[in-house]
């Protein structure tokens, strides 16, 4: 399968889906969500912050948009493509 245009992906990613025969460029564009209970999302993958309110926060990923509502919602730990989420997480939806 080719590459797409505009997609990166490392050596290491492109070795395992050979190895695992998945789609090329499938590992290089996944998100992974750690959860706590209701109260902490940890998120690898993330592209963007497109909303940030105490009660609701977007996060743009490869796929659409991960929405979180609950209260006291914070965004900690910020680094290149990765995000902590803590608070009271009363509800989560995915869009495109």
């Amino acid at each position: 399968m080719k590459r797409k245009r505009g997609t990166t992906s490392s050596p290491l990613s492109r070795r395992v889906e050979s190895l695992l025969d998945l789609p090329e460029g499938l590992l290089g564009h996944c998100t992974r969500m750690e959860w706590v209970d209701n109260r902490e999302v940890r998120m690898d993958g993330c592209c963007d912050i497109l909303e940030y309110e105490e009660d609701s926060i977007a996060v743009a990923v490869a796929g659409g948009t991960v929405r979180f509502w609950g209260g006291r919602l914070c965004l900690h730990c910020l680094s290149a493509g990765s995000l902590l989420l803590t608070g009271d997480i009363q509800r989560m939806e995915f869009l495109k």
